[in-house]
């Protein structure tokens, strides 16, 4: 999976009626292997957007294994061999979760421009996905991702997110960096992982660096400093795996702790708060 040459760059408002915004990032459920349940995963969901009305979704891809035969991954036992049913699948799971999300708005939820008020829910590919991509041509992201309302970034985003309370008359804006990974690299242990996020940082400035692939579940603070040379606090956040639930977790030396389907961030609306959240 090659880095793209350039970012896609999108501007959304997002209205809360609260005083901050969470955000939950999810993805690595390689639908297809055994163990993984999608009903398990919509009820998860649409639990955690109850339980939080003022969220906003990010997908870091590999959503489903898509296991080709040309690129069949770790070879672990399938549930589900056929990656057009395994992309059918996750897509009619993800519309049940958005039309949970968007409620009655679903159907005018409308994703074709670069600037967008009221969005809930964007998405990146992953390189499970990206094996049909640079296989046959085939964008098979954005299939899963347009029908269920998720704006597709393609290799990576970065998103600005202006939060907006109306009654409250406040506004703040952040930026997020979305990628599925900071570049080509298959670290395996915290400090490593940590140290492709600080790399990343020095090519792209944001508040908040998203990404998935290394199935752990990361949320770590660092002090950076913004390109007028003013210190900052920066957010590295890593979304962990439904996989680690299954065999492969054992073969693979995957913490049974690290076993999720989500983590979550903050973004306050407060002046004085920087972007927060919890391992």
């Amino acid at each position: 999976m090659n880095d793209q040459p350039y970012i896609n760059c999108f501007n959304i408002k997002v209205p809360i009626t609260g005083s901050e915004l969470t955000v939950s990032v999810r993805g690595d459920f390689h639908y297809g292997v055994n163990g993984i349940c999608e009903q398990e995963m919509i009820q998860v969901f649409k639990d955690e957007q109850e339980k939080n009305k003022d969220i906003f979704t990010i997908y870091t891809g590999d959503l489903i294994e898509n296991n080709l035969k040309s690129s069949v991954g770790h070879g672990y036992d399938l549930k589900v061999k056929d990656p057009s049913i395994q992309k059918e699948t996750m897509t009619n799971a993800l519309i049940e979760v958005n039309k949970h999300l968007y409620g009655s708005s679903f159907n005018k939820v409308k994703l074709k421009t670069n600037s967008l008020i009221g969005c809930k829910s964007v998405g990146c590919i992953g390189n499970h996905e990206f094996r049909s991509r640079k296989e046959a041509g085939l964008w098979i992201m954005k299939e899963i991702y347009e029908p269920a309302k998720i704006l597709d970034l393609g290799m990576n985003g970065l998103v600005n997110i202006e939060v907006v309370n109306n009654k409250l008359k406040l506004s703040k804006t952040y930026t997020l960096f979305i990628a599925h990974r900071p570049f080509h690299t298959n670290a395996t242990t915290v400090e490593s992982i940590i140290r492709a996020c600080r790399k990343k940082r020095g090519d792209v400035p944001a508040d908040v660096y998203i990404y998935g692939h290394f199935h752990r579940g990361i949320i770590i603070p660092e002090v950076a400093y913004d390109p007028s040379g003013r210190r900052k606090k920066v957010l590295y956040v890593v979304n962990p795996s439904p996989i680690e639930k299954i065999e492969y977790a054992d073969w693979a030396g995957y913490s049974p702790l690290e076993s999720s389907w989500t983590k979550k961030f903050y973004l306050p609306l407060d002046p004085f708060k920087d972007p927060y959240g919890t391992v």
